[in-house]
């Protein structure tokens, strides 16, 4: 009795099959479609994709320290102040967080020069000088500077 073998022997080919080479090609140019679909998508998406709020405002960065100065007031009196800075996350101008502590201290001069102890006495005088240099310090340094925190505040 002889048993009949229904499958085909290694060497006989199917109708149609061409060796395997083109199923190669088939596959290379599949990839090559992907990758170049994935990288105009990324493309697309960094340039049409969503850009920072300009009028957004600047969120706080880190707070670099500045130097202690002494400033004439008035009636031979005299101010020791130490500064922070508390930059602007992604800071405008540039500067980051390698902020140049000399802007700062001219311009503390510049508000605090001359005044009386009594006007700085109130914490309310205190208030409104720190305001007006933290403007004078966003000007300064081009919006790098988000705020100003006195450090130290000592007169005599």
């Amino acid at each position: 009795m002889a048993v009949k073998d229904d499958k085909k022997s290694s060497g006989d080919k199917k109708k149609g099959d061409k060796g395997g080479k083109g199923g190669g090609k088939k596959k290379k140019l599949i990839i090559i479609v992907v990758a170049v679909v994935a990288v105009l998508g990324f493309v697309a998406f960094k340039i049409l994709g969503p850009k920072p709020d300009p009028n957004a405002p600047p969120v706080p960065g880190t707070i670099v320290e500045v130097e202690a100065v002494t400033i004439n007031l008035s009636g031979a009196h005299y101010l020791k102040l130490a500064l922070g800075l508390q930059t602007a996350a992604g800071g405008g101008g540039g500067h980051g967080t390698e902020i140049s502590g000399a802007l700062a201290l001219n311009a503390a001069i510049e508000v605090f020069h001359g005044k009386s102890m009594t006007e700085l006495s109130t914490a309310e005088g205190r208030e409104k000088y720190r305001k007006e240099l933290a403007e004078k310090l966003k000007e300064a340094y081009h919006d790098a500077v988000y705020d100003v925190y006195y450090m130290s505040f000592v007169m005599q």
